[in-house]
């Protein structure tokens, strides 16, 4: 499998993740009003995935050394796959917590007055 790179396997999963999270967003049982809001809400959120992951690429490599007193000295890949895991972890979270709580309140704020 020469074809999957270790590239290719991390924008997938930063591809899925973004998907997860504007699913989570939206709302886990609504529909999207059409194919664009959909492709447009999951293309921004992997958007936002990708500068959440940086931010916490840079503030992890920046204090590495300072928090555990040796440099970082591991592979940047790594970091990238513990980042991107990290923010899909916490959206399946978020949405497993979402789904646990009351059923007639599918979607997210503002909640209606009804």
């Amino acid at each position: 499998m020469s074809w999957l790179t270790t590239k290719r396997k991390q924008t997938a999963l930063l591809i899925f993740t973004g998907l997860v999270l504007s699913w989570e967003r939206h709302g886990i049982f609504k529909s999207f009003p059409s194919w664009v809001d959909f492709f447009a809400s999951w293309f921004f959120h992997a958007i936002v995935v990708l500068l959440v992951s940086g931010l916490a690429f840079v503030a992890i490599f920046l204090t590495h050394e300072f928090f555990l007193d040796r440099e970082y000295k591991g592979d940047a890949n790594d970091l990238v796959f513990y980042t991107v895991m990290t923010v899909l972890v916490i959206t399946l979270l978020f949405a497993v917590g979402y789904m646990g709580g009351d059923p007639n309140d599918l979607g997210y704020w503002p909640r209606s007055p009804v």
